[in-house]
């Protein structure tokens, strides 16, 4: 298989993919920050690892989306994601403008097959199944009775009557956005190299069932991508070239993971060191309030140098956080990361 690496992100799909997450339904993921939360969640990984990461993210999202001089019900008429997937009048109009269909530069004969194939994308429906629809009556009756919401058949209304308007609206607005994502972007472009690097070494499941449908005589096209933070997507997959859009974040997201979800002996450490009493006793102490290792002696009638002991235990798994005050040290319960490891645990076990 041969490999072309692509050195730069693609400012268009970065931007497509910011706006679609940001116009999902109620119940979706419409940030960053979302995103984060819901990983955190379900990989028990505490976001205390991962803000680090995803902050400046977050940062340059706000500023796009803050700047972009776009009204509210045009960004919502390309980027709709109702449906609960990517499948958006913008999306496909990206794909169509890739694969070089500019309907303001097509002869008559050509147009229509550019219309049902813009039309295909939009509605997630074969090409073949519009053969009949070569005017607006005709789309009219075939959308009367597709099973898709309002706003793709108004949408597809829309392009049929003037793709060229369409198309040079959303290019404005790509064009835009563009602009804005290149000035946020600087931060980030040393993770491509990266991510380039450990692309060969990724040894994931998922990675690798991926990277199988690929013909082994054929071209991979790789991509880097941030907004999709640890996402990878095979596009084109059993063709020749194939694209491959490999989120940056996806091998530190990964290794977090296995940090904290795949430690059997992680696993094995905590529980014993939650499993003596007084160590119990210590957190439930320091549930409500940070206490110094004298406050925790007196209360629980231990020596300094015990509670010494069973403090280098819990801060060894990062169930307490110690901070230096002068000559004494005052402790506090990291919630973040007890709730990982028991989201860890039940992760794993469940």
């Amino acid at each position: 298989m041969k490999v072309k690496f692509q050195d730069h992100f693609d400012p268009a799909y970065e931007c497509i993919h910011l706006l679609t997450r940001h116009f999902a339904p109620p119940e979706g993921l419409h940030s960053t920050q979302d995103v984060v939360n819901l990983f955190a969640e379900k990989s028990g990984v505490p976001l205390s690892e991962l803000t680090p990461l995803t902050d400046p993210v977050q940062h340059a999202e706000d500023y796009i989306l803050q700047n972009l001089d776009i009204p509210e019900e045009t960004l919502r008429f390309y980027f709709d994601s109702s449906l609960g997937n990517w499948v958006t009048l913008g999306s496909a109009l990206y794909e169509i403008q890739l694969s070089g269909i500019h309907f303001a530069q097509l002869l008559n004969q050509q147009r229509l097959p550019a219309l049902h194939d813009l039309l295909s994308r939009i509605l997630d429906c074969p090409i073949e199944s519009l053969k009949t629809v070569d005017n607006l009556p005709e789309l009219l009756r075939f959308l009367r009775n597709y099973p898709r919401i309002e706003h793709y058949k108004y949408a597809c209304i829309q392009v049929f009557s003037d793709p060229e308007a369409c198309q040079a609206e959303f290019s404005q607005i790509i064009e835009q956005a563009t602009a804005l994502f290149q000035k946020v972007e600087a931060p980030f472009l040393h993770l491509i190299d990266k991510a380039k690097r450990l692309f060969h070494s990724n040894q994931h499941p998922a990675f690798q069932d991926m990277m199988a449908h690929v013909p082994q005589n054929g071209e991979l096209i790789f991509i880097p991508t941030l907004m999709p933070l640890d996402d990878i997507v095979l596009n084109d997959h059993n063709k020749s070239p194939s694209y491959l859009y490999y989120g940056v974040f996806f091998d530190a997201f990964d290794a977090l993971v296995k940090k904290y979800c795949q430690d059997i002996n992680r696993f094995s450490r905590g529980l014993k060191v939650l499993s003596d009493t007084r160590r119990l006793n210590i957190l439930l102490e320091l549930k409500n309030q940070p206490l110094y290792g004298q406050d925790i002696s007196d209360r629980l009638n231990l020596s300094p140098a015990t509670v010494s002991y069973h403090m280098a235990n819990l801060l060894y798994e990062n169930f307490v956080v110690a901070e230096k005050q002068g000559i004494y040290t005052q402790y506090s319960i990291c919630r973040p990361n007890l709730q990982a490891f028991f989201q860890s645990l039940q992760n794993s076990l469940l």
